[in-house]
């Protein structure tokens, strides 16, 4: 039997690891940890936009449904014309205003082309519910002389003191005017409204608002805008990118209500497709209002409005965040325009553009109330 002496039993228990293999395990530990950060950088990465695409998505759709249903409800509720003597001082001061010098007949749709941020568009709405915060403009009733003038509430809400109506006729769309305006109180009937009224005739009632009414309608424009406080723009977003706002005009002050729907967008292009011999076909398409009917008066612009049969826009914007890779390598987008032309949406003016993915998003409606009226 072989006998290990306590002396050599000693020193082997004394023997370690040598500098080559600590440095070895030290690699190998290192190797093991890159991996594992890289793996997990690389998952949290794809994570981060799958939901932020997800998110993206999600507030793409709902934004799109909204700017749908304003354009197909736009005209809804509007008078054809205003009936009655303007009083010049005051009158025309309430439907003046950018992209409304419509004074007299207010038009559902305008139309101005290159008129926003870096020669985006801007596509102003109207009509009496074209807001969003207001349990008025969601009321609508009718107005007739049974013995005495009656107002009856419709739609299962009740009109109060504070509400302020448009009375328009059912075969003109006349508005009347009321207390040099056309915004009346719309549970009451103000004996200075009716002398002008027709006891044979029923006439419809639409809520405005629930406050000083300075025009018989509601408006909202869509166009880019940076926000007024820096902080208030998203870090992901490219700086030469902007937000596309839903903006209501306040009847107390005449300014903006701004409602932010999309982050990070380049450009918006809106086309409108106009039926001019009323067949029920596109005939042309128009960037901007003013192409309608070249030079005429407000009255025939308001009737080549009605003409509008379907509203088609593009927004070109920006996906998930800036990539540390180059994941784009073309500065144009390009598609077919609505009458077939070449549409070419130009990226060279976003800087270090080549980082970030985009994409271009088509969207189309149909106005359902700008129905032609008999004069």
């Amino acid at each position: 039997m072989r006998v290990v002496s306590n002396a050599k039993r000693k020193q082997q228990s004394n023997t370690g690891m040598t500098l080559i293999e600590i440095l070895i395990t030290f690699v190998i530990v290192l190797v093991v940890l890159a991996a594992a950060y890289s793996l997990f950088k690389n998952i949290t990465i794809k994570h981060k936009t799958i939901i932020s695409k997800s998110s993206s998505q999600l507030q793409t759709n709902i934004s799109l449904e909204l700017l749908r249903k304003d354009i197909e409800l736009a005209g809804f509720g509007l008078p054809w014309y205003l009936e009655g003597t303007l009083n010049s001082t005051n009158e025309p001061s309430k439907f003046f205003g950018s992209f409304d010098a419509d004074p007299y007949y207010p038009r559902g749709i305008i139309l101005g082309n290159g008129e926003g941020v870096n020669n985006s568009d801007v596509l102003i709405i109207k009509s009496s519910i074209a807001n969003i915060d207001k349990k008025t403009s969601r009321k609508f009733g009718v107005l007739f002389y049974d013995g005495s003038w009656k107002v009856e509430q419709l739609g299962g809400k009740t009109f109060t003191s504070q509400d302020r109506c448009v009375v328009i006729s059912p075969t003109t769309h006349a508005a009347y005017t009321y207390n040099t305006n056309y915004c009346t109180p719309c549970n009451s009937v103000p004996s200075d409204l009716t002398t002008s009224l027709s006891r044979y005739s029923v006439y419809l009632l639409f809520g405005i608002t629930d406050n000083s009414c300075s025009f018989p309608y509601n408006r909202v424009d869509y166009f880019l805008k940076k926000p007024s406080d820096p902080n208030d723009f998203p870090e992901r977003c490219n700086n030469a990118t902007y937000i596309f706002y839903r903006a209501e005009v306040n009847h107390s002050t005449g300014n903006y209500t701004y409602y932010p729907l999309l982050d990070c967008i380049a450009d918006f292009q809106v086309y409108a497709g106009v039926d001019d011999n009323n067949d029920g076909n596109i005939d042309r398409w128009i960037e901007d209002s003013n192409q309608l009917c070249p030079g005429c008066d407000d009255k025939t612009k308001a009737e080549y409005t009605r003409k509008i049969k379907e509203v088609t826009g593009y927004i070109v914007y920006q996906i998930g965040s800036r990539s540390p890779y180059e994941v784009t390598h073309n500065n144009t987008i390009i598609t077919k325009a609505p009458d077939g032309s070449t549409l070419t949406f130009d990226l060279s003016n976003v800087t270090d553009y080549n980082h970030y993915k985009w994409e271009l998003i088509r969207f189309t409606a149909t106005p359902l109330n700008l129905i032609p009226t008999e004069q």
